[in-house]
């Protein structure tokens, strides 16, 4: 399972793609339209476990990546970032 952090924008999402072990895989600023959505998810290996913010463009952004074939799951914005507050600052960047 490889896992992807979106962080989504009105017009485009930047995107980094990881490994189990938390690995740096790719990463990509990708227009917010299912053909860059699918390019960058077609690259993959395995299949893909994506968190977003249940923001403002959370329902596009969801379809999006269920239409590239990558599970998407909704995080709360506001336990996120008490998560990251909690670790360590290079964990959470």
């Amino acid at each position: 399972m490889l896992y992807a952090g979106v962080d989504s924008h009105k017009q485009y999402s930047k995107v980094v793609l990881t490994d189990d072990h938390g690995t740096k895989l790719a990463r990509a600023s990708l227009l917010n339209n299912l053909g860059c959505f699918q390019k960058f998810f077609n690259q993959a290996t395995e299949p893909v476990k994506a968190v977003v913010e249940a923001g403002r463009t959370w329902g596009v952004i969801y379809d999006l990546l269920e239409s590239s074939g990558v599970e998407p799951v909704l995080a709360n914005s506001l336990k996120t970032r008490a998560y990251c507050q909690s670790q360590e600052e290079d964990r959470c960047h």
